[in-house]
Order: structure tokens, then C-alpha cells, then sequence
């Protein structure tokens, strides 16, 4: 298994990464689409369970080395692949049919405790929505509550705001064009919902980098207001960054993994960060 595992993770990171900034809205597939096949051989390992194979797994000074290559090549991936996803649907002579299925697999997919945790929530903000909202809109979906949507790129939010006129349905949803590391209205909101790679950038960033932002933005929020967002387990976090609980003490800290179909899921699980009082 090592042995796949490294050959699959030198296989992303040798993909010659653009030296000057990458605009995956210029270039739409055309750079980080050969490695779907990779990530999803890589994303199959997330279903092992044995913690001994995990843990030697995870703690190979060779396989931590490659990680945050492996997560910065992700995040564009996944920047591609969004906007390829929005575009082609937007295109579509049946998009309002397409994009309504969308949700609907993504209501699906998303675990029952993800939807539990902020049944009580009425403003919503969703962080890093993305060109590709889904899951923003099946919050709608679900609750019928408005849903406000933060990301600091204007073209991801314009390529959203499309994508939900191309759907025909009511959605009561806004766009923000902004950072969440700087956004100023964060006590407007009675719970945050983060995208599976907020935190994490397109360059190579320390180990720690999502678990510091993230108790940075959870720090802002008001006690009370649970921060959520989705977290790998196991050997999902050769795909996706997990957070570290050792930087949450002074937070009310929870991960709920999703075993209803057997092995741990990685991308069905999610963690809940709370303030419980000021921070000193």
C-alpha cells in the first residue's frame, strides 16, 4: 500500500505547478484535469480503518513531505473542475433539470448530523462557496432558511449567481465579495459553514496553516455560534488537510465521522468549532 500511495502522490505533485498566479478561470481544464484518475485512487484508500495502517501511513516522513504539495495541487483541481462543472451545466439545454439533480445528490451525500448541527440556525453564511454552490443551496433546500455566500474571488461568485438563475427555482441566497479572514460581519450570522478546502491555498502552506485560520475565524465569531465544516479522517487526509484539536483547547471542539455505510467516509464527516466564552 505505501508503495501505491507514494507513487500516486509524486504522480500529482510532478505536475509542473504555472509559475506565474494560476487563473483557472482562463484555463478551464485544461492543466489539473488529467488527475482525476490519481485523486480518485488516492481517495480510495479513505476507506481503510485500521488504525495501525493509518498511523504508519500518515506519520512516513516521505508521505508528510509531499502533503502540501499534494493539498496546493488539490485546491487547484478542484478549482477547475467547479468552474468546469458550472459552466458546461449553465450551458446545458436542460441545465434547470441538471442542477436540480446536483442538489439533490448533494443533500444526499451530506450526513443527517451535518444538517442536525445547525437545524437551529437561521442566518447562514457559507464560506468559500465556490462557482459551483451546491451544497450552499441545498442548506436552501433543506431549511428554506437565506443563505449568504463569502468568497474573495468576484468571478467564482458571478459564475454562482448564474448557476442559480440557470436553475429556475427561488433560491433566496446573496454573494459577498470578500475574504473571510477579513470580513467584518461575521455577528450578523448565527452559524458558519465552511467548504471542504477553506483555509487552504494554491501555494504551499505549513501543516498547520488550515487549523490556524480556522481557530482564528472561530475566535472572531460570537460564544455560541458553531463554526462547521466537513473534515477528513483517516486516509483522506492524503487528499484533504484535517484540522489539528491540539489548537482548539480553548473551543468546544467535536468531529462526527459518518459510519452509516460501513468504513469511515472521509468527505462525509465534518467538525463542529464553538467558542465557549472570551478568549484570553
Amino acid at each position: 500500500m505505501r508503495a501505491e500511495i507514494m507513487a500516486l502522490l509524486t504522480e500529482v505533485v510532478s505536475l509542473e505547478r504555472p509559475k506565474e498566479p494560476y487563473d483557472p478561470y482562463r484555463t478551464v481544464g485544461a492543466r489539473y484535469a488529467p488527475l482525476d484518475g490519481p485523486f480518485e485512487r488516492l481517495e480510495a484508500f479513505a476507506t481503510e480503518n485500521d488504525p495501525a495502517v493509518i498511523a504508519a501511513i500518515l506519520s512516513d516522513p516521505s508521505v508528510l513531505q509531499l502533503l502540501p504539495q499534494v493539498y496546493a495541487v488539490r485546491a487547484l483541481f478542484e478549482h477547475e473542475l467547479e468552474w468546469r462543472l458550472a459552466s458546461e451545466t449553465i450551458a446545458a439545454p436542460d441545465a434547470a433539470q441538471r442542477i436540480a439533480k446536483q442538489v439533490d445528490d448533494k443533500i444526499a451525500a451530506l450526513p443527517a448530523a451535518f444538517f442536525e448541527a445547525i437545524a437551529d440556525c437561521r442566518n447562514i453564511l457559507f464560506a468559500g462557496c465556490g462557482p459551483f454552490p451546491t451544497t450552499a443551496m441545498a442548506l436552501y433546500r433543506r431549511f428554506g432558511w437565506p443563505v449568504v455566500c463569502i468568497d474573495r474571488d468576484p468571478r467564482a461568485n458571478q459564475l454562482a449567481r448564474d448557476y442559480i438563475t440557470a436553475s429556475n427555482f427561488p433560491y433566496r441566497m446573496a454573494f459577498v465579495d470578500a475574504d473571510l479572514a477579513d470580513f467584518q460581519r461575521l455577528g450578523e450570522f448565527d452559524c458558519v459553514v465552511c467548504a471542504f478546502l477553506i483555509g487552504v491555498g494554491t501555494s504551499l502552506l505549513p501543516p498547520d496553516a488550515k487549523s490556524l485560520f480556522i481557530r482564528d475565524v472561530a475566535g472572531k465569531l460570537p460564544p455560541g455560534v458553531p463554526l462547521v465544516l466537513r473534515s477528513p479522517q483517516g486516509l483522506g487526509r492524503l487528499v484533504y488537510p484535517a484540522l489539528d484539536p491540539d489548537h482548539f483547547e480553548k473551543f468546544r471542539y467535536a468531529e462526527f465521522p459518518d459510519k452509516t455505510h460501513g468504513p469511515v467516509c472521509y468527505d462525509k464527516t465534518f467538525t463542529v468549532v464553538e467558542k465557549t466564552g472570551q478568549l484570553t
